[in-house]
């Protein structure tokens, strides 16, 4: 995802086991459908690494220097492709929770809202020409 004309994701590692079981998925992914992938996001630096004895995981790096890691241990090409296209859209940061629906520095430019005046004595009128 893109913030102010900046694309966010700079760099993707896969590591993966080149026998192991749990990596059967992404080793189908990486033979059939990274290069598609790579050549939709020119943007970003994508890397493979073989470690034998380990479940495959993606860790995406944004340039807000906090990286995001994702287990995918059993899981299939399809839905590796689905997590990748999930890190390619986010921007990196934490998310915050909001307590309140609406932040805001400044009060309102009408005033406070008071129950006590009175709308029925205020005379208004209406001239149409």
């Amino acid at each position: 995802m893109a913030t102010r004309g900046v694309m966010q994701l700079q760099r993707i590692h896969i590591r993966y086991c080149d026998w192991g079981g749990s990596s059967q998925g992404m080793r189908d992914f990486i033979g059939r459908e990274l290069v598609a992938f790579a050549k939709a996001v020119p943007h970003c630096e994508i890397i493979t690494e073989v470690r034998r004895n380990r479940h495959p995981i993606i860790r995406a790096d944004y340039l807000t220097g906090i990286p995001k890691t994702l287990g995918v241990k059993n899981e299939a090409p399809s839905a590796i492709r689905d997590f990748l296209h999930r890190l390619r859209t986010t921007t990196g940061r934490k998310q915050r929770r909001f307590d309140k629906p609406v932040v805001s520095r400044l009060p309102s430019v009408q005033g406070a809202w008071d129950p006590e005046v009175a709308y029925q004595a205020m005379r208004t009128t209406v001239r149409h020409l």
